[in-house]
C-alpha cells in the first residue's frame, strides 16, 4: 500500500501499490486529488526525492510537497513558446517541471511571427498561448504535455480561442485535441465557413456547434460560406441543417451592402419577419455571388438548386 501525506502531515490517498508501477505514474492519479498537475509535484521517501521513473515497490510512506510557479523571465517564456512550437517534447516537459505555468506568455517574437504562414493575418494582432502555438503547427504531443499540466483552451486575457485559430489553420487531429478538451466550437465554425475549411467544418459540426448562430454583423455560418464561394461548405452546413432564413435583418443590411446594393428598403426589411420571405431575399442575394466567386461550377448549380428549395421551419 502506499500511503502520501501532505507536508502538514494530513493523509492524501492510500492506493495499492500493484495499481501503480512509477513516481510518474502516482503523480498522475494525484492529480486530481491535490489540485496540481504532476509537473508542480514532489514526493519524498524518508526526506529522499523520487524520480518520476522510479519503480514503486512494496508498502511506501511518501510526501507530497506541492511548488508554486516559477516567475519567469522573458527568456524563459520564449524557451516554453520555441518547444510548444517546434513540438520539442523532452524540452517542454523540463521547462513545466521547473514549474512553469503554461498560460503565462508575452506577445510573440518577431522571428516567430515571421514564422506563421501568410494565411493568418490575424496572428501578429494577438498574444499567443503555448497551446495556441502548439496547436497551430499540429504539435499534438506538445498539446497533450500543455493540457495536462493545466493550460487554458481559450485564456480570458487571448483575443483569440485556441479553436478558432487551428480551424484556419485546417489541422484536424489538433482540432479534435482541443475538442476532446472541451473547447467552444462556436466561433471556429464560422471561421472555418469563411475560409472554406471543408474538413474542419465537418469536425465542428459532429461535435455540436450551432449551425445558424450569427456573428458581429448578423451573419450565419451558412451565409458566410455561401458569400465566400464556399459550395462544398454550404453543402455540408445545408446537410446539417442550416436554415437559410435563419439570418436576422442586419445580416441581410450587411450583406446587400457588401454587394453593392446600399441598405435594404425599410418596407423589404418589414417583410423579414416572415421566414419564406426573408428566404426569398437571401437567396437573391447569394446565389448570384456565389455563382460568380465559386470555381466549382457543377457543384456551384448543385447547391444552389438546394438553396432554392430549402425551407425555413
Amino acid at each position: 500500500m502506499l500511503t502520501v501525506r501532505l507536508v502538514s502531515g494530513e493523509l492524501l490517498a492510500k492506493i495499492p501499490t500493484q495499481e501503480l508501477s512509477t513516481v510518474k505514474a502516482l503523480k498522475q492519479r494525484l492529480h486530481g486529488l491535490c489540485d496540481a498537475a504532476r509537473f508542480r509535484q514532489r514526493l519524498l521517501h524518508d526526506g529522499r526525492l523520487l524520480e518520476d521513473d522510479e519503480r514503486l515497490d512494496g508498502p511506501l510512506e511518501l510526501q507530497l510537497v506541492l511548488l508554486n510557479f516559477i516567475s519567469p523571465s522573458r527568456e524563459q517564456v520564449t524557451e516554453i513558446m520555441s518547444a510548444s512550437r517546434h513540438g520539442n517534447v523532452s524540452e517542454l516537459e523540463e521547462i513545466l517541471c521547473r514549474p512553469q505555468d503554461p498560460n503565462h506568455f508575452v506577445p510573440p517574437e518577431p522571428e516567430n511571427v515571421a514564422a506563421i504562414p501568410d494565411d493568418f493575418p490575424l496572428f501578429a494582432l494577438s498574444p499567443l498561448s503555448p497551446l495556441q502555438m502548439a496547436a497551430i503547427f499540429g504539435e499534438l504531443d506538445a498539446m497533450h504535455l500543455l493540457l495536462e499540466a493545466r493550460a487554458d483552451i481559450g485564456p480570458a486575457h487571448c483575443s483569440i480561442k485556441s479553436l478558432t485559430l487551428v480551424s484556419q489553420r485546417g489541422s484536424l487531429d489538433a482540432m479534435k485535441l482541443l475538442l476532446e478538451a472541451r473547447a467552444d466550437a462556436g466561433n471556429a465554425l464560422s471561421t472555418a465557413a469563411g475560409l472554406g475549411k471543408a474538413g474542419a467544418v465537418q469536425v465542428l459540426l459532429k461535435a455540436g456547434a450551432q449551425k445558424d448562430l450569427e456573428d458581429s454583423r448578423g451573419v450565419t455560418r451558412l451565409l458566410e460560406a455561401c458569400w465566400s464561394g464556399h459550395v462544398y461548405v454550404v453543402q455540408l452546413l445545408l446537410a446539417a441543417g442550416a436554415k437559410p432564413a435563419a439570418c436576422s435583418k442586419k445580416g441581410l443590411s450587411y450583406l446587400a451592402a457588401s454587394q453593392g446594393r446600399g441598405l435594404l428598403q425599410s418596407d423589404t426589411l418589414q417583410l423579414c419577419t416572415f421566414p419564406r420571405e426573408r428566404h426569398r431575399i437571401i437567396t437573391r442575394l447569394l446565389i448570384p455571388r456565389l455563382l460568380t466567386v465559386s470555381r466549382w461550377s457543377r457543384a456551384k448549380h448543385r447547391v444552389t438548386h438546394q438553396l432554392v428549395k430549402a425551407r425555413a421551419k
